[in-house]
């Protein structure tokens, strides 16, 4: 026989000493169901009970002067237990069949008369009581341990809710501080960016004014045009971070990557922040590679990654202190852009989230630093984007600060190689077309070229730009996208279509400048999209461009 699956040791069965048997019958005992006995099984245990508890009584007691069913009891009681009811009920059964055939006088014979039938009786009846009592002690014990079982499967369910539920809440709350956190940060940025916005009006309409009243060409008129030129490229990396982080955070951005000579335009953008540094009363040491590094990277979004780690370095950073800007091979993966400064560190709780967007270390009114803390999130995301890393270490407050950006590097070339990707060609006179509507936007970027040598005619509407091109035959239109009604991408399908203008290079000029503004532009047939406001040294290095590809088309 094989006992159900027990409940647990049992006290006696674990004990060294316990033997195989007790074990069995000790499971048997804690069972949380009956044996799992086939019906064969259940019943056939009847005879051999009876036959067995026959075979001892007649050894011990073959012509016994007592009542000859004490060991038939034992029998009844064991099959009950295990067997059940009906079981137990066929060993009484058997058991005074046996017993008056071969216990009670006269013996061999089966007699109904007498203290035969007097003691037969009497033992039907007392083990019939004894079955019934041991499979009903048997159904309460199992029961009581099933309802025992229950209960303890109960306890570690609801001992797992709990701590579920703790978890749970535990998660919420964290979950609330981080939320309470955002909207802290959410309300700090809004002051910010308030502040960051009305600081260069102030002066752009000083200069403005000044202008309307100083002599032309005066220092008065020239620092005024200087101050207006600073806070409007101020103004405008503001709107970019901002537009850059929302395009990041949507996966928006587009890289457009090409082979880039790292060590190269590592030196332009040092060169592009001399000034910086410099007007900061700061030294800028550039440290270059043993050897050419080349990355296929976006070569714009690689120059705004060490522009901005540039930019925070000269902000936080004390006069007459020195950055070093080194470019190295980390390993044969990676290469390494390194800004190293000497200012104020960082402090240690700051470090974990320094890349966050609207995170900075100063907190204090007058923010003499500027800036809406966007900077570094910008490395963070654009590094990511060029499947690369950033990391930063400060030994803490008045230790300076260690910026790492890791980009994949290409297999290591010939030095014949090392050609600088950003180099383009020279720019050179044009007739340019632009399409504007706003009627100063139209006529300050006019001069702006106009100092450049080009020759440069406007339209303020699509069908007059169409007009114009037909007469004036341009090589490059500047071409707005928010035209009063016939807008920017008719105006480039309509030129497109006309054999006589469809070789001039057509760049689009515009504020909608998200990555599928860009893909309709193409679509429309526009070369090239340029955002507003435009910065003029990238707007002729995109005429200078178009030109090239025109000419080696």
């Amino acid at each position: 026989m094989t006992a159900a699956r027990s409940e647990g040791p049992s006290s006696s069965a674990s004990e060294p000493g316990a033997t195989s048997w007790a074990r069995r019958v000790l499971r048997i005992r804690d069972a949380r169901a009956p044996p799992s006995l086939g019906w064969l099984a259940r019943y056939g245990s009847a005879p051999v009970a009876v036959g067995f508890a026959a075979l001892v009584q007649y050894v011990l007691l073959p012509e016994p002067s007592i009542a000859p069913f004490v060991l038939f009891y034992f029998g009844v009681a064991l099959v009950a237990w295990v067997g059940g009811r009906k079981p137990g009920l066929l060993t009484v059964l058997l058991a005074g069949t046996v017993a008056n055939w071969l216990f009670v006088p006269p013996y061999r014979q089966f007699s109904l008369s007498g203290p035969a039938a007097t003691a037969t009786l009497l033992f039907f009846v007392g083990a019939g009581a004894v079955a019934l009592l041991c499979a009903s002690f048997r159904d309460a014990h199992l029961q009581a341990r099933r309802s025992a079982a229950q209960l303890r499967d109960q306890a570690v369910v609801l001992q797992r809710f709990a701590d579920a539920t703790r978890e749970s809440e535990e998660a919420l709350r964290l979950a609330n501080q981080r939320l309470e956190e955002v909207d802290q940060r959410k309300d700090e940025f809004l002051g910010v960016l308030s502040h960051e916005l009305r600081n260069p009006l102030s002066p752009i309409l000083n200069g403005v004014h000044i202008l309307g009243r100083a002599e032309a060409g005066s220092d008065q008129a020239r620092r005024a045009l200087a101050a207006i030129d600073r806070q409007a490229r101020q103004l405008t990396r503001l709107v970019d971070d901002l537009l850059d982080v929302t395009r990041i955070a949507r996966g928006k951005v587009r890289l457009q990557r090409e082979r880039v000579h790292l060590q190269a335009l590592a030196n332009q953008a040092a060169q592009d922040y001399a000034d910086l540094f410099r007007n900061n009363g700061l030294e800028l040491e550039v440290t270059g590679a043993d050897e050419p590094l080349f990355v296929n990277a976006d070569p714009a979004r690689l120059t705004q990654i060490i522009g901005n780690l540039l930019q925070n370095a000269a902000k936080f950073t004390q006069r007459g202190s020195r950055t070093t800007l080194s470019v190295r091979r980390g390993d044969e993966r990676f290469a390494e852009i390194e800004v190293q400064d000497s200012g104020p560190g960082i402090a240690p709780e700051l470090l974990p989230t320094l890349f966050e967007p609207f995170v900075q270390a100063e907190k204090t009114l007058e923010r003499s630093t500027g800036g809406l803390g966007l900077g570094l999130a910008l490395v963070k995301g654009l590094v990511e984007l060029h499947q690369g890393s950033v990391s930063v270490h400060s030994a803490g407050p008045g230790h300076g600060a260690t910026f790492v950006v890791r980009i994949p590097v290409e297999r290591r070339t010939s030095p014949r190689d090392a050609v600088a990707s950003n180099v383009t060609a020279p720019p050179s006179a044009r007739r340019i077309l632009v399409v504007e509507d706003n009627v100063d936007a139209a006529a300050t970027l006019k001069e702006a070229l106009e100092q450049g040598g080009h020759t440069v005619d406007v339209a303020y509407t699509g069908t007059e730009g169409i007009q114009k091109a037909r007469t004036f035959r341009p090589d490059v239109v500047l071409c707005d996208i928010g035209l009063p009604g016939m807008n920017g991408y008719d105006v480039a399908r309509e030129m497109r279509a006309d054999p006589d203008l469809s070789s001039a290079t057509l760049i689009a000029l515009s504020g909608y400048a998200q990555p599928a503004d860009i893909d309709q532009a193409k679509a429309a047939g526009f070369d090239l999209h340029v955002a507003k406001p435009p910065d003029l040294g990238a707007l002729e290095r995109a005429i200078a461009e178009a030109r090239h590809e025109a000419e080696t088309a």
